[in-house]
């Protein structure tokens, strides 16, 4: 469960569910133990999620609610997805994410990913193979950057 920004839900106990707080510059951060995903549109239909640590499923909500609002808009979104300090992943996560991208992939102009963990890239990989390969994945951060800043040329910037 979420509770508003800044504000945090609590299981019987007192362990942390997770925290949503605006980390300024147009950046929301959500952090909940052992992960933290971050997420910007740095022009309009150019949408960024960050994500370190253990990609637990209570942050999918969150990664999907991004790119929701945009395809309602009737946005066709330009993704990318900066995993390279993901570490791992609740398999329940990977099928969650998988399974809502074989609904919403078509309608992406396209979907890009960095990702450096062995374990996060076979479960990238396998996702891809049910995807069609809709999802360009890469190890190299030089190559990640250059693709961001071809998709953000495109665009004219924030109104």
């Amino acid at each position: 469960m979420l509770k508003g920004t800044g504000g945090e839900d609590r299981r019987p106990g007192g362990a942390t569910l997770l925290t949503q707080r605006d980390a300024g510059g147009g950046v929301t951060e959500w952090r909940a133990s052992g992960g933290a995903l971050r997420s910007w549109s740095p022009v309009p239909t150019v949408y960024v999620t960050e994500f370190e640590g253990h990609l637990g499923v209570r942050f999918v909500p969150f990664i999907i609610g991004v790119y929701d609002r945009s395809l309602v808009a009737g946005e066709r979104p330009t993704s990318f997805q900066d995993w390279e300090r993901m570490e791992s992943y609740d398999s329940e996560a990977r099928a969650k994410l998988t399974e809502w991208l074989l609904r919403a992939h078509q309608h992406f102009t396209s979907i890009d990913m960095i990702v450096t963990s062995r374990l996060v890239a076979m479960g990238v990989s396998v996702a891809n193979i049910a995807l069609g390969g809709a999802i360009s994945v890469t190890r190299d951060r030089a190559e990640f950057d250059r693709r961001m800043a071809r998709a953000l040329a495109r665009v004219p910037a924030k109104r």
